[in-house]
């Protein structure tokens, strides 16, 4: 293509139509990306009336975004039956899943199989994901950008000074650390007094 023929293009930074030359070559960012976008819609409702079902115990799966590959919690109130066992895997199969999207389309009658709706594409990797359930045959993930490569290792003086301080210590990548961003830390380990 000949970015010369171009006459318009619509930037990520404003939002509107800009003449091509304008936006060639400038900086932009997700800002006004669609899939980063939280609005009080009918999602952010969702979750608040599946608010029950959002729990560590009721995790009963991952999906992952066809966007940006982060792995996002499949949350059911019961134990999957085997027909909801079997939706899952063709709606797994037949549906592209993106953050903030509902897993199910609205032409499926209610299954009982939640995502959470109202996150996005650039919402943190949900703590459940490394829930007991789940940490036996789920690979650890960058907890900001949901990446499986170049997690710094425990021996990292990094994240060994996060041990000390405290008892959970998230996985976080190389690129994430580069760029600012903090392991997610739980459990602050207490010095005994003497």
């Amino acid at each position: 293509m000949d970015f010369r023929t171009c006459t318009f293009c619509l930037t990520l930074l404003l939002w509107e139509k800009l003449p091509f030359i304008e936006v060639y070559g400038q900086n932009t960012d997700d800002t006004y990306m669609q899939s980063a976008q939280v609005l009080e819609n009918p999602a952010t409702v969702n979750d608040q009336r599946n608010r029950e079902v959002f729990k560590t115990q009721k995790v009963c799966g991952i999906v992952v975004c066809e966007e940006y590959l982060k792995p996002r919690c499949i949350y059911s109130d019961k134990k999957l039956t085997r027909e909801q066992e079997e939706l899952l895997l063709r709606l797994m199969e037949d549906h592209l899943y993106t953050c903030g999207n509902s897993l199910v389309p609205e032409d499926v009658v209610d299954p009982g199989i939640f995502v959470r709706e109202a996150i996005n594409c650039t919402t943190e990797v949900e703590t459940f994901y490394f829930s007991t359930s789940l940490k036996h045959y789920l690979p650890p993930v960058c907890v900001p950008c949901g990446s499986v490569d170049n997690l710094l290792e425990e021996t990292d003086p990094y994240i060994s000074s996060l041990y000390e301080q405290y008892s959970v210590v998230r996985p976080i990548c190389e690129n994430c650390k580069t760029i600012g961003r903090d392991a997610r830390t739980w459990g602050k380990i207490f010095a005994q007094e003497e």
